[in-house]
């Protein structure tokens, strides 16, 4: 995990007096990606498809949806890095390049903290003891278990692996930053 922001350390499990409880929010980059936050005891406070707008991210609706949290909580993100697949299009790698960054630039000019996680980092974690299935297969087993299949459903009542992949990623943002990366059953 790399921090990406100027305002130095964004993490550690101490909280001093007087401040604002902290919102975990995860982000799986992407036209189809997800956002979700998880307050500190792990209750989602919400989980969104990211926000599009002329195939690309629509950087001022999501602005505007982290605003609506600014004043109630220290809001720090994880956003799942960006690596270049196998037989990947240069337009695409580009394309998902630019996304990565202006989530990136969204977070920075909204002042929060942000950490990149790569995708290995928090599947480790996230995913350990479960055997069987693709990474987005449990990613979707994860989630469901841990904000509700409801929560990851498409308008059609399928599972959005975007949104599932956010949830397991404001996860384990949440217990890396609480120093509790302990492995759960699902």
């Amino acid at each position: 995990m790399t921090t990406s922001s100027r305002r130095g350390n964004l993490g550690g499990n101490r909280k001093r007096k007087g401040e604002k409880k902290r919102l975990f929010v995860g982000i799986d980059p992407g036209l189809h990606g997800g956002i979700c936050a998880l307050l500190e005891d792990g209750t989602p406070e919400f989980v969104l498809p990211l926000p599009v707008y002329e195939d690309s991210i629509d950087v001022l609706e999501l602005a505007e949806v982290l605003s609506d949290y600014k004043g109630q909580y220290d809001i720090v993100a994880m956003i799942e890095d960006i690596i270049p697949m196998p037989r990947q299009g240069v337009k695409s790698t580009v394309k998902n390049g630019f996304i990565h960054g202006a989530l990136r630039a969204t977070l920075d000019l909204c002042g929060h903290g942000f950490y990149n996680v790569s995708p290995k980092e928090w599947q480790s974690v996230m995913l350990a003891g479960l055997r069987n299935g693709t990474s987005k297969e449990k990613s979707i087993v994860v989630a469901s278990a841990l904000v509700g299949a409801d929560k990851i459903a498409t308008p059609t009542g399928r599972p959005h692996d975007g949104l599932a992949d956010a949830v397991c990623i404001a996860e384990y943002c949440r217990r890396t930053l609480l120093g509790n990366e302990k492995e759960e059953d699902y």
